[in-house]
């Protein structure tokens, strides 16, 4: 098996995986983070970290020879691992960042930049790289606090979309409406509104 074939497996199978590493990385996010107050949407954009950092560290070892991936199911099976393992370092810098010691999250992002370049070339993009990635987590508290800002209804409604929008990006908002018994375009004019708190709030 050459570096070549494993890579080729990788990348067939980053869409593949990504519901079920999501869900993994979720999961593990909320257990570690469940004496930190964090809403749903945090959560996500942590779990959607660690996936994407999962990949990195998967193919350096994948183009360094240490490991070999001979099938799909393979190529899925560690796509979810290195997800759930890298939930921790994705949390830890977190909450670094909200004790306002956002040095560790740079220097991390200055060392996967290199790896993440040619990782484009095996994602294209649907991978977000660590300085984008970097970019998110800085406006994450902002971000946290104008969601808790909202009346409960909007956050119900964003936090269901959200949820929903992982794995049915097209139809999320009228599968919002009926899974929360609203019409949509009550479930419309809360998310455009949510969305332009949320944008003001981060300008």
């Amino acid at each position: 098996m050459t570096i070549e074939q494993s890579i080729k497996y990788l990348s067939a199978n980053i869409d593949k995986a990504r519901q079920a590493a999501f869900n993994a990385a979720r999961s593990q996010t909320l257990s570690m983070m469940k004496n930190v107050e964090i809403n749903d949407y945090t959560t996500a954009l942590l779990a959607r970290d660690a996936y994407n950092q999962g990949i990195v560290s998967l193919l350096v070892k994948v183009k360094t020879g240490q490991i070999e991936i001979d099938s799909n199911s393979e190529a899925r099976a560690l796509l979810i691992s290195f997800a759930r393992t890298s939930t921790k370092g994705v949390c830890r810098d977190f909450v670094r960042e909200r004790k306002y010691d956002t040095q560790a999250i740079h220097e991390n992002a200055n060392k996967l930049l290199e790896d993440s370049v040619e990782l484009r070339h095996v994602c294209g993009n649907r991978f977000t790289d660590p300085l984008q990635a970097l970019l998110a987590k800085e406006k994450r508290a902002t971000a946290n606090k104008a969601t808790n800002a909202l009346s409960d209804r909007d956050r119900e409604i964003l936090d269901t979309w959200l949820d929903l929008s992982s794995s049915n990006p097209t139809g999320a908002k009228v599968l919002t409406a009926a899974k929360l018994g609203l019409s949509k375009d009550v479930v419309y004019q809360s998310i455009h509104r949510s969305k332009v708190r949320l944008a003001k709030a981060l300008r």
